[in-house]
């Protein structure tokens, strides 16, 4: 045989039998207080995870409730049984210091359980590699933290956003059957109640059965009260429109216990009834019963959602995940984790679903419930969704996948080899990510952690950029998530920020400055020589810049401006009051601010907060030439090379209009047709991202906008951008001014294209601090959040009730 032949046997075996070595993968699940999916989803992801790595070594984490849904739901008499069965130790958390260091520790949430620590446990060292899934509330990423990395991903749910579902193997059992077999195998696992004789038609014939989980939501947050009763009073409705004389009671089972649902229903007159009173019932009317089941398995569960007659009312992951394994139709709590997942099933309805009934019954324009009774009557056959022709990943997958990418990373980082030949074996990683799971937060994760942590080249970095902008990812949007923001784990085990060394800050941020300057210099532009339009009107008029800043931030300023084309702009109007609003302090003006030939520094007397970016620009220029621009920038915030001069092309080609690099529709923060709508040209939606030309109802300031100061109310925006005015209008200066221009009658237009976009700019690392406006600074008593949308939805939607009762 040939000797690279027996070479590369002896390399292909050797390598195997190395990676053989079993690992040890060790499953957080304790600390759940209420229903069974935080645990259950979890654990069938586990029992799924284990399939695809059989020769590992697995423990469990649980407490007491942790461990005995466990054992009921895979009925198992002890744990003792369970090791032997599926060769897992099941282990309380008071002995958890009993578990040998894990190779892998998984922190898993899908539901109401809170993480409060990651390192603190015993059985994590140095060496672990912590998997942290615990954003079913879709707030923020999914994390990878190792001693040497720290990488991010979708988190679990239904979705492009998101990273898959559970499997629950009990499905399979009802699968395989229909109609009366499905029912008699329900009936089976409630042998000897009544519940299995309704099932079987024996007691009630005529009766239709329902189905729901999550009442006790509402007794926790009172914005979410309603639900069940709207539900309950829907499903009555639907079942009169079909037949008014109807002889058929409605029993909607739910584990719910009844002192619960009795809270969560009143006031209402709709009856609660337990099984043993339901059995003493010796006939029902023709009305709607809920029956209180208490604690039931995982399997019963699964069953009563497979036969119900109606539609599901489900809250958690682990319920959703099943109904769409069963294609029963279901719908959705609002709960006090669950809104962004409702949302990103509503964004994949209108490709996937078989009616827009989903759209519907969720009325997104508020933070309220679904709102059933405003759609009856309706155009829609049924108000319930039914059924997603979709293909859901398997979350177990995709943790296989992540452990098989971390393990090859740490493979690359622990060879020998020049930065170079480093970067493109993390291109041939990140292309293999996103080929086995189509996770683009993960696949740019790799490349961006390694970059900053200085192991490959800046052009590794610059060309996955590029290819996922040209697939048409917003890359400066995914940088901005890329933060450790659990609170309880900012002492304890960070990664990047934190494993930065203070005396090496500087030298970082200078890094930073001088190859982000240079590739938003090598961008290209718009050439305006040949525009005769545009050529006679920078004849005739002014280009300004102007921008706000504090004093901890204005040493920075020169960065920024630094990034931008000055060939058409006459002055940079850098307004700064004389004491910061926020704090009182002082400003110390730099040298090189105070000597740039281009530079006018403004002082006002009084700060005017985040809209003094624009006003006192907007005043100066309006005394020179009302007719002039006034381009507005941020002070975190690289522009590309073609920023300024895009925004002069289309100011001018669009008279009576401001113009952005970034805007939005109010439906994105939750209202729709909210502003005056004359303001707004053209009919079409202005969507979330995307190449193009737009009519938006809010322009976005980080993006640049340009306006003619004629057309500026600045004595309404001062008014409205007042904190005893509104403390949320204060901090909300993009609604503030698009309301007013909106009022005045001024559009505002979005431009997306190669020149200009957040895709196309760069935020400096200074910008992700705690004082930044889109993370809540500002707010009187509130502290940064981790939520950005969360924050701005919610302080827009104050500030608009105020703009509109002030100039409706």
């Amino acid at each position: 045989m040939n000797i690279i032949k027996l070479i590369s046997i002896f390399v292909v075996f050797n390598s195997a039998w190395v990676q053989a070595e079993p690992k040890h993968f060790v499953f957080n699940l304790s600390g759940s207080f209420n229903g069974y999916g935080d645990v259950t989803g979890p654990l069938f992801t586990i029992m799924e995870f284990k399939k695809l790595h059989p020769h590992d070594n697995y423990t469990i984490i649980t407490d007491e409730r942790g461990e005995k849904i466990a054992l009921e739901t895979l009925n198992q008499g002890s744990t003792q049984s369970f090791k032997s069965e599926f060769g897992i130790d099941l282990v309380k958390k008071e002995h958890e210091s009993q578990v040998k260091a894990a190779d892998y520790s998984f922190e898993l949430f899908y539901g109401g359980r809170k993480i409060k620590s990651l390192t603190e446990a015993p059985y994590i060292d140095a060496h672990t590699v912590n998997v942290i899934s615990d954003t079913m509330h879709g707030h923020s990423l999914d994390e990878v933290r190792t001693g040497n990395s720290h990488i991010y991903f979708k988190p679990p749910g239904i979705g492009t956003e998101r990273s898959g579902i559970v499997n629950n193997p009990d499905i399979s059992l009802f699968k395989k059957y229909s109609g009366k077999d499905r029912r008699k195998i329900t009936g089976d696992l409630f042998q000897g109640t009544i519940l299995e004789k309704i099932l079987n038609r024996e007691q009630f014939p005529r009766a239709q059965v329902g189905f729901f989980y999550g009442a006790h939501n509402e007794l926790h947050e009172p914005s979410l009260t309603g639900q069940t009763k709207k539900y309950v009073e829907a499903l009555e409705a639907e079942q009169l429109k079909k037949d008014p004389n109807s002889q058929s009671p409605l029993l909607i089972f739910t584990p719910n216990t009844k002192e619960d649902l009795e809270k969560a229903l009143r006031p209402s007159s709709i009856r609660v009834l337990t099984l043993d009173e339901l059995k003493q019932a010796p006939q029902l009317e023709n009305q709607p019963y809920i029956i209180s089941l208490g604690n039931i398995s995982n399997k019963q569960f699964t069953g009563l959602m497979a036969v119900s007659d109606l539609p599901v009312l489900v809250e958690g992951n682990t319920a959703v995940s099943t109904a769409l394994r069963l294609n029963v139709p279901f719908m959705m709590y609002r709960s006090p984790w669950n809104d962004s997942q409702i949302k990103d099933l509503i964004g994949i309805e209108s490709n996937y679903c078989r009616s827009n009934a989903f759209n519907d019954a969720y009325d997104l324009t508020c933070k309220t419930l679904p709102l059933f009774e405003q759609f009856i009557p309706r155009k829609k056959d049924n108000i319930f969704y039914q059924a997603l022709a979709i293909r859901v990943p398997s979350l177990a997958n995709k943790f296989s996948e992540l452990v098989n990418a971390v393990e090859q990373m740490k493979e690359i980082q622990s060879q020998k080899m020049d930065p170079d030949q480093r970067g493109r074996q993390y291109s041939d990683l990140s292309q293999t990510i996103q080929a086995k799971t189509k996770d683009e937060i993960l696949e740019y994760s790799v490349i961006y952690d390694a970059h900053q942590r200085n192991l490959i080249p800046e052009t590794t970095l610059l060309s996955k950029r590029r290819d996922l902008e040209r697939r048409g990812f917003d890359v400066v949007s995914i940088e901005k998530q890329f933060i450790p923001i659990r609170g309880g784990f900012s002492s304890e085990k960070q990664a990047i920020v934190e494993k930065t060394r203070p005396e090496n800050q500087e030298s970082l941020e200078t890094k930073e400055v001088r190859e982000k300057t240079a590739d938003l210099k090598s961008r290209p532009k718009r050439e305006l020589s040949d525009d005769h339009e545009v050529q006679d009107y920078l004849k005739k008029h002014k280009i300004y810049i102007s921008l706000t800043t504090s004093p901890e931030r204005i040493s920075k300023l020169i960065h920024i401006i630094n990034t931008l084309d000055l060939n058409n702009v006459e002055e940079v109007l850098i307004n700064v009051p004389l004491k910061y609003g926020r704090n009182g302090s002082s400003y110390t003006i730099p040298p090189e601010l105070e000597h740039h030939p281009k530079v006018r520094i403004i002082r006002p007397e009084l700060d005017l907060g985040p809209i003094t970016k624009l006003l006192p620009g907007i005043e100066y220029a309006k005394q020179k030439d009302p007719n002039s621009t006034v381009i507005t920038i941020d002070d975190d915030t690289g522009y590309p090379n073609g920023f300024i001069s895009e925004l002069i092309y289309h100011s001018v080609h669009n008279e009576g209009s401001v113009v952005g690099g970034s805007g939005q529709d109010g439906k994105f923060w939750g209202f729709d047709n909210q502003l005056p709508a004359h303001a707004k040209k053209g009919s079409s939606a202005c969507p979330a991202d995307g190449d193009g030309v737009y009519h938006c109802d809010v322009v976005e300031g980080f993006g640049g906008i340009a306006y003619r100061p004629k057309y500026v109310n600045t004595d309404l925006m001062k008014r409205f951008s007042n904190r005893e005015f509104s403390k949320d209008c204060f901090v909300s200066d993009d609604l503030v001014i698009s309301y007013v221009l909106a009022h005045s009658g001024v559009d505002r237009i979005r431009v997306h294209n190669e020149y200009i976009g957040p895709s196309r700019q760069h935020q400096f690392s200074w910008g992700f601090g705690a004082d930044a406006l889109h993370k809540g600074a500002g707010l009187a008593g509130e502290s940064a959040s981790p939520s950005v949308e969360d924050v701005n939805t919610r302080k827009y939607q104050e500030c608009l009730k105020k703009l509109k009762e002030a100039l409706p």
